[in-house]
């Protein structure tokens, strides 16, 4: 799998009378019912080493099943969970085929949307748009987790730190967001797009004793389609 978040808000656009809370409420319930979809786009991560994408793609069958596939220049992983067994496949290792994967709790049991009833500091985009021809709120919020990090960040530095003023200012540029697409029609996502901007730290002696500070930052941008709602999907462990 995030940024800064100073209060909690909401606000109705111009062009609709939706409250963006009741809209992602409803957009949950309506993302827990579902029995199927398949989802697909990219990550893009950027960092002092340059750019790297990863595209995603894969599907959710209730109530256990889950595939997840992430190609990236060339290299190939895949992660398919059926109940409480789940098996991977790396391809720089494709020797070894798909390899049996030890699981964390208790699999996959539902999607994972929950986060949509924890986003604050809501507002829909005052704009028409639609995806595929369907008609979409565009609704922008932040996990409040998101400010956790930065003032988690802001409680380490001390009073006697030679950059604490340059630390401060990077914190202050840390910024996250989720663009969430929900369907006007039956309030399933469509797309999700979520953005992420951090800045790292790194400080140096010259010869001379002479310290400098450089911020180091690190940005993902993820985008994901969801499509194929309650299709007839197969998911099975693989041999």
């Amino acid at each position: 799998l995030l940024a800064l978040l100073l209060a909690i808000g909401s606000a109705t656009a111009c062009s609709t009378s939706k409250n963006p809370r009741d809209i992602l409420d409803k957009s949950l319930e309506a993302m827990i019912a579902l029995q199927s979809y398949r989802f697909n786009g990219d990550i893009q991560e950027t960092d002092v080493l340059g750019t790297r994408i990863v595209v995603q793609s894969g599907a959710w069958v209730s109530p256990d099943r889950y595939h997840l596939k992430l190609e990236s220049s060339g290299h190939v992983d895949e992660l398919i969970v059926v109940g409480l067994q789940a098996k991977s496949y790396d391809s720089d290792y494709s020797e070894r085929g798909w390899r049996e994967q030890p699981l964390i709790g208790s699999g996959i049991p539902v999607p994972d949307f929950a986060f949509l009833d924890d986003l604050m500091d809501l507002r829909v985009v005052k704009e028409e748009i639609s995806i595929d021809g369907i008609p979409v709120y565009h609704i922008v919020g932040k996990l409040p987790k998101d400010e956790d990090r930065a003032l988690r960040a802001k409680e380490h530095l001390t009073v006697d730190d030679p950059f604490v003023q340059e630390k401060l200012v990077s914190i202050a540029r840390w910024s996250t967001s989720f663009d969430i697409y929900v369907s006007k029609n039956d309030h399933r996502v469509l797309r999700m797009v979520h953005t992420l901007y951090m800045e790292g730290w790194e400080t140096s002696t010259d010869a001379k004793g002479i310290r400098t500070f450089r911020a180091i930052p690190l940005s993902q941008y993820i985008q994901t389609k969801y499509f194929d709602f309650n299709a007839a999907i197969a998911i099975d462990i693989p041999e």
